[in-house]
């Protein structure tokens, strides 16, 4: 059995159990990261959200550029059929990877929230990943959002640069 092979055993295991202590088996493996990119697009290809999420969260113990590419196709479709914990998830990971292939994804996570978004955690989650990448288009796209609609998200941007109350925010 090969490596993808047993982690996806692992992947399997832990879409049934929720259990993270299965995922520490990964490291027995060493690096999987090719295994999880093509369980990340072979589970979003069939749809399957459980068993994507489950890859997402391996891909946070190996995060990789190699995995923005699906990850922002997932965050763009916008698809009521995705969770909301899913997508939650794919932004942690573009925060960990800070890629700057995924910016006009964050950005559009960030000034569009899902309707699920109430208290708008997961625009601001955008917008922590955005700061992080830190390049300046990256920048330029939280300051798009210092002119929100949303006061939450307006203000949270004006603080995080620096251009309204409170302090910065620095990485």
């Amino acid at each position: 059995m090969d490596r993808c092979e047993q982690l996806a055993g692992i992947i399997n295991e832990f879409s049934r159990t929720h259990d993270r202590g299965i995922l520490e088996r990964m490291h027995s493996l060493g690096d999987v990261g090719e295994c999880i990119v093509s369980g990340l697009y072979g589970s979003a290809t069939l749809a399957d959200w459980k068993r994507f999420d489950s890859y997402v969260i391996a891909a946070l113990r190996q995060p990789d550029q190699a995995m923005t590419s699906i990850l922002c196709d997932v965050l763009d479709r916008r698809d009521s059929h995705v969770p909301a914990n899913v997508t939650d998830d794919i932004v942690d990971l573009l925060h960990d990877i800070g890629d700057p292939a995924a910016i006009s994804s964050l950005e559009r996570a960030m000034l569009n929230p899902p309707e699920w978004d109430e208290f708008y955690h997961f625009a601001r989650k955008s917008m922590w990943a955005l700061l992080k990448i830190g390049t300046p288009e990256a920048i330029n796209a939280v300051h798009k959002a210092t002119q929100s609609d949303i006061p939450d998200i307006r203000e949270e941007a004006q603080r995080k640069l620096g251009t309204g109350k409170g302090e910065p925010h620095r990485e």
